[in-house]
């Protein structure tokens, strides 16, 4: 249908754009960012099926595990060339069942989770098996500073390279070795973190 060739041709653009850097990479560049990782990982699905939703399970069963595969691919193909793959991905609230008390007893109610990482991710859901490094984004308006840049925070929720930062969070700005205050909320404070020899002139 309509949708479908359109998302196919969608897919098939970006693999163009790709495709330089995997075979041989004559820019030179040194990262890529997928923005979003989300709308690309529903492009794959579209691509294929011309939808997203309503696939029975008997389909879903047959042809999913190619589309996850050709998901992959894309990363690991970028990853092979010794790019630097960055996937920024949408996330939604999270909710969580709480038992609370009331005139007629105990009950059972979905809550929304507090905090600014308590948000689940949204795309392709194995995407942690071609990453090495897992990082939630927040925006917190109640921060106490009058300064925009430190309502800004990370939180390492995963890492194959460095387990030991998984869990601190970095808000606003911080000081790595010689390079002076670097924004946490970016590309560079993550990598130089997660490669503590590295420099910031290494990941500009």
């Amino acid at each position: 249908d309509a949708v479908k060739a359109e998302a196919e041709a969608a897919w098939d653009a970006l693999i163009d754009a790709l495709r330089p850097i995997v075979e041989g990479n004559p820019d030179g560049y040194d990262s890529v960012a997928i923005d979003t990782a989300t709308e690309t990982d529903s492009l794959n699905v579209l691509s294929t099926f011309g939808r997203e939703d309503q696939i029975s399970p008997d389909t879903r069963r047959n042809m999913m595990g190619p589309v996850n595969r050709r998901y992959k691919g894309v990363v690991e193909a970028l990853r092979k060339s010794g790019i630097n793959v960055v996937l920024l991905q949408r996330a939604r609230a999270r909710y969580v069942t709480r038992k609370v008390r009331t005139l007629k007893g105990t009950e059972e109610r979905n809550e929304r989770a507090t905090g600014p990482f308590e948000l689940d991710r949204l795309g392709f859901k194995d995407i942690r098996y071609v990453t090495d490094t897992e990082v939630q984004l927040a925006f917190d308006p109640d921060v106490d500073s009058d300064k925009l840049v430190d309502k800004f925070g990370i939180r390492i929720d995963r890492s194959s390279i460095r387990p030991g930062i998984v869990g601190e969070e970095y808000w606003g700005k911080e000081e790595l070795g010689d390079d002076g205050l670097i924004r946490c909320a970016s590309f560079q404070f993550v990598a130089m973190l997660t490669y503590p020899n590295t420099k910031l002139e290494d990941w500009l």
